[in-house]
Formats: structure tokens, C-alpha cells, sequence
């Protein structure tokens, strides 16, 4: 019994899960507008967000191994399907569970805000679908998988927001992470360029060239960068929040750079996590405008 809970859990990655629920708290709490309903409104409508959030996750990460049973064979035959711990179908029944369950349960989720609560439900019905399609389909299809994972961590703030009801700096944050995990799905592609051609895989650098990519994933980057005083413009955070985006533009720019001078699979491999860094640090602005807000 032990042997299959761990099973579940290792097909779920209860990590990528937390920090799916991880987003949905950060959302929730800079969207905050009285603090005065940290209890009475935050702590209710956020929990059951976030329950919601690890849910969906982890029926996705299902169904994706449920899809990439055949490749896990070959590359990762340690895992639980492949491996024999779990089949395909308890697999399939266990993601189709936790879907339908994360969307029901989206309903609850500040139901006094009426209509407008249901933003909650819509978006988890909506990233269910998504995720079935980018497992089924769109993980193989190259830049529009780029957008989709883009997207799908943008969202995960974004459902924090609209827990609390209010989408306005969550919308920014989400749409700032999409744009950041957009130009780093690209130099990823990058970094996995001479495999993946050799593989006949329809990347983005496969199909244009690594260096017209690096130019695409600069438009991205470029533009999570001019997004990222907005929230200071709006009045919406203070200039604490400033001070700490600059320093995250500031490492996106020097990731610019270096990719951009040497558009090559190891110097992708560098900016990737150059990337990662300033999208740490952008988190950390957020939530450090928040608190002094």
C-alpha cells in the first residue's frame, strides 16, 4: 500500500505541485487590497485555491507520463509507469479524478463575489482542457508548447488573484512570468538544439536558426521587462517594489546579452539559469512590495 502512495506521489511530483500552490499563495496575498480580511476573506477563499492549483497539477503531471509512456521506456524507465509500479490506467483514472475534482471544487472559491467568482472555475476548466492538449499534442509542436507552458505558469498567479478578487497586480505578475517562461522555454531549445535536430524535433531554433531564436526570446524578455514598472505606476506597489524589479530587469538584461553575443547550446545552458535567478528575484519583488504595501 506504502509502495503505491509513493508511487502516486512520485507520478503527481508533489514538488512541481507545491510550487504550483506556492504561485496561487504569492497571487492571492499581493492582491490583497484591506488587510483587515486576511482571516475573514485571504486565508478561506486562498486554501481552497491552492488545493485546487495542486490538484490540477498533479492530474497533469499524470496524464503527461499516461501520454510519454512509450519515451519513458527508453529515457527514464525508472518511473512509475514504465517501471511497472503504477499502469496506464490507474494512471489515466487518477489524473482524470484529480481534474474533475480540482474544477468542481473551483466553484467554492469566493463564492460572494457572484458571478465574477466563477473567474476561478473558468480558469481551471481552461488549464484542464490545456493540459490533456499539451500532454496529447502540443509538448511535440514546438513554439506553441513554448506558449502553453508559458501561459500555464502565468495562470497559476493569476487563480491566486481571482481567489481574492482582484486581478489587477496578479494579472501583471502572471503575465510578467509568462513572458520570462516563454524566453526561457526558448533557451532551453536552444541549449537542446543539436539533439533535437538530430531528432527531428520542430523546436523554434530547429526551425529558424539558434541566433533568430535568441531575437525571438529577446522580444519576450524585452517586453516582461517593460512590464515590470507597472505596478509601481499604478500606484499599486511602493518603490521598494521598484528598487528590487530593477535588480531583476538587470540580470534579464545581462541574459540578453550574453545570449544574444553567442547564440550557442552552452551558452543557452548559462542564460537558462541566469533566467531562472531574475525570475526568482521578480518573485521577490512582488512579494516585498506586498508587505511594505
Amino acid at each position: 500500500m506504502l509502495l503505491k502512495v509513493k508511487a502516486y506521489l512520485e507520478l503527481s511530483r508533489w514538488v512541481n505541485c507545491l510550487m504550483a500552490g506556492l504561485a496561487v499563495l504569492l497571487g492571492g496575498f499581493i492582491s490583497l487590497v484591506n488587510y483587515t480580511e486576511i482571516f475573514s476573506v485571504y486565508l478561506k477563499n486562498i486554501s481552497l485555491a491552492i488545493f485546487v492549483a495542486i490538484a490540477i497539477s498533479a492530474a497533469g503531471n499524470a496524464i503527461n507520463d499516461y501520454y510519454d509512456t512509450d519515451i519513458d521506456r527508453i529515457n527514464k524507465s525508472q518511473k512509475p509507469i514504465p517501471s511497472g509500479r503504477l499502469t496506464r490506467k490507474e494512471a489515466l483514472i487518477f489524473a482524470l479524478v484529480l481534474f474533475a475534482h480540482g474544477v468542481f471544487l473551483s466553484l467554492f472559491i469566493n463564492p460572494r463575489l457572484g458571478w465574477a467568482g466563477k473567474v476561478c472555475f473558468f480558469i481551471a476548466l481552461f488549464n484542464s482542457v490545456l493540459l490533456i492538449a499539451y500532454s496529447a499534442r502540443l509538448k511535440r509542436a514546438g513554439f506553441s508548447g513554448n506558449i502553453t507552458i508559458g501561459y500555464l505558469v502565468g495562470s497559476t498567479f493569476l487563480f491566486g488573484g481571482a481567489a481574492i478578487g482582484n486581478l489587477i497586480a496578479a494579472g501583471i505578475l502572471a503575465l510578467c512570468a509568462m513572458l520570462a517562461t516563454i524566453s526561457r522555454e526558448i533557451a532551453k531549445g536552444i541549449e537542446d538544439y543539436v539533439g533535437d535536430k538530430a531528432c527531428g524535433a520542430k523546436t523554434l531554433p530547429v526551425l529558424i536558426g539558434p541566433a533568430k531564436a535568441s531575437v525571438i526570446m529577446l522580444i519576450f524578455l524585452v517586453a516582461a521587462i517593460a512590464l515590470s514598472p507597472f505596478p509601481y505606476l499604478l500606484r499599486l506597489f511602493g518603490y521598494s517594489y521598484l528598487v528590487v524589479v530593477g535588480i531583476a530587469d538587470l540580470v534579464f538584461l545581462v541574459a540578453i546579452g550574453l545570449l544574444l553575443s553567442n547564440p550557442t547550446p552552452a551558452r543557452a545552458a548559462e542564460v537558462k539559469r541566469i533566467l531562472k535567478f531574475g525570475m526568482g528575484v521578480a518573485l521577490l519583488a512582488f512579494l516585498v512590495g506586498a508587505v511594505v504595501k
